[in-house]
């Protein structure tokens, strides 16, 4: 298993090799540079688009898809996505925590209230200039379900679509993904929200693994 972070991480996994995809296209060279001419692929929120957009534009190369907390586009006005500029963009001063307060994790977004201390862990562990390259470039580029609708339709990759039962934007954007590729499967992972790997680890485990076993 090859694992990665996001640009601009500041700490590295503590075991296995370490690689930085920057876009989809990335993946690709992760894979030649562990010698694998196919994968199961995966990620959490914006690796999970990252990992989709490589399925699509790579399929053969994607033995299998597993999605996780899969971000909404900017047209959803609660996803991050339809909040990454304005994060980016909020006053430098008091950045980022003053943007992270206005748009992601204070009492007047509509993050579930369980995960907000994850999410404003994740958020603020990263170097400032690393945090605001993601959002521009990553977070807010996440396009909408509905927009990728035929290239999901041509998907033939099996794909696991793992979300909280409390993440609104994650579980609308999950559902519409499932409703046009066939030959993906849904698990709603009650009493979870955003976070839902660190939430319910047993149970995101447990997915995974049924889901690996299933692929031979």
């Amino acid at each position: 298993m090859t694992r990665s972070d996001m640009p601009g991480a500041r700490r590295p996994p503590t075991r296995g090799p370490t690689r930085r995809p920057r876009s989809s296209a990335t993946w690709g060279v992760v894979l030649d540079d562990v010698g694998a001419d196919t994968a199961v692929v995966g990620g959490l929120f914006d690796g999970a688009g990252i990992a989709l957009r490589f399925a699509l534009a790579r399929p053969e190369r994607v033995r299998g898809l597993v999605l996780c907390a899969f971000p909404a586009g900017a047209e959803d006005p609660d996803g991050f996505a339809g909040k990454a500029i304005r994060f980016a963009e909020a006053d430098r001063a008091r950045w980022p925590r003053s943007g992270g307060e206005d748009y992601v994790w204070g009492p007047g977004t509509r993050l579930d209230r369980n995960a907000v201390t994850f999410v404003r862990q994740g958020f603020l562990e990263h170097p400032a200039h690393g945090l605001a390259l993601a959002l521009r470039g990553v977070i807010a580029a996440q396009p909408a379900v509905a927009a990728m609708r035929d290239a999901l339709a041509a998907l033939r990759a099996p794909t696991l679509v793992v979300v909280g039962s409390d993440d609104g934007p994650s579980r609308r954007a999950s559902e519409a993904f499932v409703g046009i590729v066939s030959q993906a499967r849904l698990v709603v992972v009650p009493g979870a929200g955003h976070v839902v790997n660190l939430q319910k680890p047993d149970e995101v485990s447990a997915a995974m693994g049924e889901f690996l076993d299933g692929l031979g």
